[in-house]
C-alpha cells in the first residue's frame, strides 16, 4: 500500500524511457530507440526499487521459495500471454485475411477506444491489487467490495465510451486529421465491444487474492478462445464486420468473468444488476446532450472544434448531475475528495493569512 513509492519507482521508470527515447531518437539512432528506451525503464525501475526498498530484504538473489515463484508466476506469465495474444489477434488476422491497411486502421481505433484502459483502468489495476490484498487480510467482504468497485469502474467506462461513440468523428478529426476518417464507423462499434468488456474489468485482482490462480487460467483460455473464433469469422468478412464480432466475444468473456466472481465471491446477481443498471442510467444522462448537438450539427459536422466545445462539457454536466441524482457511489467518493482538496484549501489559506501578518507585523 506503499503508493508513494511505487509512485516514485514508476515516475524514475517513465522519465528514464522519455529521455533515452528522445534522444537516442534525435541522434539518428532510428526505431531502435524505443527498444533502448524500453530497457532503461528496467534498468532504473529495478535500481530505484533497490535504493527504496527496505533494509532488511536481501539484496542478492536467493532460491529459497523459488519454487513457490514459478508455481504462481508460471501461470501469470500464461495468463499475460494469452491476454496479449487475444488483443493482438485482430490485427494479425486482418493483415492475414484481409490487408495490412485494414490492420493499420483496426490499430489506430482500437487505440482510440482504449485511452479509457491507458488513462483510468491501468492506474486502477496498480490499486486494486493491494487494495483487495488489505481487504482480505483484514477479514473484509471481498464481494461488497467487488461491487464497489465494479460501480466505480462502469460508470466511468461507459459515460466516456458512449460519449466517444457519440463524438467519434470529431474527436478522429481532432487527434488524427482527415485521413484517418476511414476509422470512425468501426471505433463506433469498438465502443460497444469496450463497453461490454467494462465489468470484466476489475474481476481479476479480487480472484487472485483469494487464490483462484487456477480458475482465472481457466477462463482466460476459454476467453481467449472465444476472441479468437469471433475475431476469425469477422475478419473473413471485412474490417467493420469484425468489429461488430468483437462485441460478441466482449459479451461472451464478460459473462464467464461474472459467473467465476460470483461462484467465488458470494456477491448477489440482483445487487450487480443494479449497480450496472444505475451506471448505465448515468452514461445515457452524459451523453444525451452530447447525442442532441451531433444531431443538430450533423454527425460529421466539418467544424470539429464547435461540436467538441458544446458536447465535452455538456457531457461533464450531465455526468455531474446524474451521479447527483442517482446518487451513485462514486458521488460519495468525489465527495471525498472535494472534502480533502478543501481541507488542503483552508490550509494553505490559513498558513497564508498567518505570513501575511507576521510580515506585516
Amino acid at each position: 500500500m506503499k503508493f508513494g513509492t511505487l509512485a516514485a519507482i514508476r515516475f524514475s521508470g517513465s522519465i528514464s524511457n522519455a529521455v533515452c527515447a528522445i534522444s537516442l531518437a534525435w541522434s539518428d539512432f532510428g526505431p531502435i530507440s524505443l527498444a533502448w528506451a524500453n530497457l532503461s525503464t528496467t534498468v532504473v525501475g529495478i535500481l530505484v526499487t533497490a535504493a527504496m526498498m527496505d533494509t532488511h530484504l536481501p539484496k542478492t538473489p536467493i532460491l529459497s521459495g523459488i519454487g513457490q515463484v514459478f508455481a504462481f508466476g508460471g501461470k501469470i506469465t500464461t495468463i499475460s500471454l494469452l491476454r496479449s495474444f487475444a488483443h493482438g489477434c485482430p490485427e494479425l488476422f486482418l493483415g492475414k485475411l484481409q490487408s495490412i491497411t485494414d490492420a493499420g486502421l483496426f490499430s489506430r481505433g482500437q487505440g482510440l477506444v482504449s485511452m479509457f484502459e491507458r488513462l483510468v483502468v491501468d492506474a486502477v489495476n496498480a490499486v486494486a491489487l493491494p487494495f483487495f490484498a488489505k481487504q482480505n487480510r483484514q477479514g473484509h467482504d471481498i464481494g461488497k467490495s467487488f461491487l464497489e468497485a465494479t460501480a466505480l469502474i462502469t460508470v466511468l467506462g461507459w459515460s466516456f465510451l458512449s460519449c466517444l461513440g457519440i463524438l467519434t468523428f470529431p474527436t478522429t478529426r481532432l487527434l488524427y486529421g482527415a485521413q484517418w476518417d476511414s476509422i470512425v464507423e468501426p471505433t463506433r462499434w469498438l465502443s460497444i465491444a469496450m463497453a461490454f468488456a467494462i465489468p470484466a474489468i476489475i474481476c481479476i485482482p479480487p480472484l487472485l487474492v483469494c487464490g483462484h490462480i487456477t480458475q482465472v487460467l481457466i477462463v482466460t483460455m476459454l476467453s481467449t478462445i472465444v476472441q479468437v473464433v469471433c475475431t476469425g469469422l469477422g475478419a473473413m468478412m471485412g474490417l467493420l464486420e469484425l468489429s461488430q464480432m468483437l462485441i460478441l466475444a466482449a459479451a461472451l468473456s464478460t459473462t464467464l468473468w461474472l459467473i467465476l466472481a460470483k461462484k467465488t465471491m458470494a456477491f448477489l446477481w440482483r445487487d450487480l444488476i443494479k449497480i450496472l443498471v444505475h451506471s448505465a442510467s448515468v452514461a445515457v444522462a452524459s451523453s444525451s446532450l452530447p447525442f442532441v448537438i451531433s444531431l443538430i450539427l450533423g454527425w460529421r459536422s466539418p467544424d470539429v472544434f464547435k461540436t467538441l466545445l458544446l458536447s465535452v462539457p455538456s457531457a461533464i454536466l450531465g455526468f455531474l448531475l446524474a451521479v447527483w441524482l442517482a446518487q451513485h457511489p462514486i458521488y460519495s467518493e468525489m465527495k471525498r475528495i472535494f472534502d480533502v482538496l478543501k481541507i488542503h484549501l483552508m490550509i494553505e489559506y490559513y498558513m497564508i493569512v498567518n505570513s501575511n501578518r507576521y510580515l506585516f507585523a
